[in-house]
């Protein structure tokens, strides 16, 4: 769904980074939503759950590598991290 919050949060981002990398798109991004933005990037990489894209492309192998390891502080990134080069790591 194009506009799940998920996907307006990833337009959003990647809008930001556009314009940081001055290639400005059709419009600006206001500051209070670019302060927004970069609280929930804050927070999701703090908690895995709270990263939609990671979480939907990567709960098979958090349930597989990292099961025991508890969202939060960035445990489940690490955890993740330290499995990327496993043969039973998905490719996602």
């Amino acid at each position: 769904d194009l506009h799940s919050q998920g996907e307006v949060i990833a337009c959003l981002e990647k809008g930001l980074v556009n314009e940081a990398e001055e290639q400005p798109g059709q419009y600006v991004i206001k500051e209070e939503c670019k302060k927004a933005i970069m609280r929930v990037a804050e927070l999701s990489s703090d908690d895995f759950h709270l990263d939609r894209h990671l979480y939907f492309a990567c709960r098979e192998d958090r349930e597989r590598f990292c099961e025991n390891t508890p969202a939060g502080e960035g445990k489940v990134y690490k955890c993740l991290f330290n499995h990327k080069f496993e043969e039973s790591m998905s490719d996602k």
